[in-house]
């Protein structure tokens, strides 16, 4: 298995331009998870901002969160990874304005996600998620 640690952080407005070493955001609004996204070698705060204009937000009616995984001596991470753990993330919470990686999974097999900080991601994600298949069937 390969375990990697995220840790969130909510930011402030005024601190996006500032920050340069997520890996990750999330925009949340009104308690509920509308975008996860990546920022590998981008500045923070032009990722976020063309985010928030694509999907019709407002900074204001919004709450920003950034992500870096806490590197280790074991773990290595590069851009494929990075895209890999942004699939995980996608693919096991549905973001609502998220498209990529919402019906399937297609990183490394093993791999575990522990989450930090940030309480509308579950603490552990992992790349063996069960599927639940329904069959739309109604009683008679």
């Amino acid at each position: 298995m390969r375990h990697y640690f995220i840790l969130w952080e909510e930011q402030q407005k005024a601190e996006l331009n500032s920050s340069n070493s997520a890996h990750f955001y999330a925009i949340e609004k009104g308690g509920k998870l509308q975008y996860i996204g990546l920022c590998y070698g981008l500045k923070l705060a032009d990722e976020v901002q063309e985010s928030l204009h694509v999907f019709g937000l407002k900074s204001e009616d919004v709450t920003i969160w950034s992500g870096q995984v806490i590197r280790n001596i074991h773990n290595v991470v590069d851009q494929q990874l990075t895209e890999e753990i942004l699939c995980l993330m996608v693919y096991n919470l549905q973001p609502q304005s998220n498209i990529i990686c919402k019906r399937s999974y297609y990183g490394r097999t093993g791999l575990e996600i522990y989450n930090r900080g940030f309480k509308l991601i579950p603490q552990i994600l992992n790349a063996d998620r069960k599927v639940l298949v329904t069959t739309g069937l109604t009683g008679s």
